[in-house]
């Protein structure tokens, strides 16, 4: 009978908190919506501007991607911050890659 009562308590907590979160005003709401919804009387519009030129914006690239010294400096310079060892190098990844090419 003592076995029973820590399953029993937890059963009693779980289910208190699924009973409370179902009578919650927006609890539990399905993702699949039970009954299908009319949609056509429903319109959409757009009433913002919007520019027909263009601007030229800033694009981030890593021009060192694939440069296996510099991300063997990088992991060596983690390494001795952080005093952990990488499983495999740069050097490695690089040789593996070439390998499956």
């Amino acid at each position: 009978m003592k076995m029973l009562v820590l399953p029993l308590i937890y059963i009693v907590g779980v289910g208190s908190a699924v009973i409370v979160y179902q009578n919650q005003e927006y609890g539990n709401m399905p993702i699949i919506p039970a009954e299908k919804q009319n949609m056509s009387i429903v319109s959409v519009k757009n009433e913002a501007e919007l520019s027909n030129q263009t601007d030229k914006v800033g694009v981030y690239k890593n021009l060192r991607v694939s440069d296996t010294q510099y991300s063997g400096t990088i992991e060596k310079a983690i390494e001795e911050l952080t005093g952990t060892k990488f499983k495999s190098t740069a050097h490695q990844r690089k040789v593996l890659n070439l390998a499956i090419l």
